[in-house]
């Protein structure tokens, strides 16, 4: 009985010349790939599956982008802040920077410095929770200068498919099992990798307006319904072309938001 990866390699070696390249790609996509962090096998946030969004590591604090890896969330701020974006489209972009105060940077910078120094003179079981009490008495009282606008996705978004691309494999990368890089450093991980069930989502990108297509037969014929009656809920240019009507974008709001109806 042979192995996945031997079964692999040995229709590949059979394959005819023109087909081998084809299949070597099909080979790499059903390949399972491994993570330092660890991910339960029914999880929907595997390494295979990197879903974008902006959090709030606590109530009260600043949004962020961040990426789900099992059951922690990736500060992708703090990752372009440690330079690791460091691709040909998203090394000199901000769009994982956006901040809504300007001594949110300084904050990082003097965050970072504090833990590096507590890390020389105390143990690991120790600096974690000396850490803590520094930073929460430090940056209580805190500065800051805030603007008109909230970190998004838009700007990423913005740069399309290749910027996207690029994240995605510099992520997969980092979080990989075999990638030391945040792998092995203990002061990134402890500000860049947050459990998932401690934070709070928002809405990841800023919606202008949208379009509501009636892609649905079953949801064109219920309003169809409402609005004909049920001898003829479906007019028939449903039949032939697209039918869209204009959306609210502030109907869209984050799964779990308690709606409130008109009465």
């Amino acid at each position: 009985r042979s192995s996945p990866s031997s079964l692999s390699l040995l229709l590949y070696i059979r394959a005819p010349k023109r087909r081998r390249f084809s299949l070597f790609l099909l080979i790499g996509v059903v390949m399972v790939l491994k993570s330092f962090v660890e991910v339960e096998p029914e999880s929907h946030f595997p390494l295979e599956n990197l879903p974008f969004g902006v959090f709030k590591p606590e109530p009260g604090s600043l949004p962020q982008p961040g990426v789900a890896i099992g059951e922690y969330v990736l500060d992708l701020s703090a990752i372009a802040f440690a330079g690791l974006f460091d691709g040909p489209l998203l090394s000199n972009s901000d769009c994982f920077n956006q901040v809504c105060s300007c001594s949110i940077v300084l904050c990082l910078v003097v965050r970072l410095e504090i833990f590096l120094m507590l890390s020389l003179v105390l143990s690991s079981e120790d600096v974690v929770s000396v850490y803590c009490a520094l930073v929460g008495c430090t940056f209580s009282n805190f500065p800051t200068v805030k603007f008109s606008f909230k970190p998004n996705l838009n700007k990423f978004v913005g740069l399309g498919r290749p910027a996207w691309k690029e994240a995605r494999v510099t992520l997969q990368k980092l979080l990989s099992a075999t990638e030391p890089t945040l792998r092995d450093n203990a002061a990134l991980r402890q500000i860049a990798l947050l459990p998932m069930e401690k934070v709070q989502m928002l809405l990841p990108v800023v919606i202008g307006d949208y379009t509501d297509f009636f892609a649905s037969m079953h949801h064109a014929k219920n309003c169809g319904t409402l609005f004909r009656g049920p001898e003829n809920p479906i007019n028939l240019n449903w039949f032939h072309l697209p039918i869209a009507y204009h959306g609210r974008a502030s109907s869209i709001v984050v799964s779990g938001t308690d709606i409130i109806r008109p009465r």
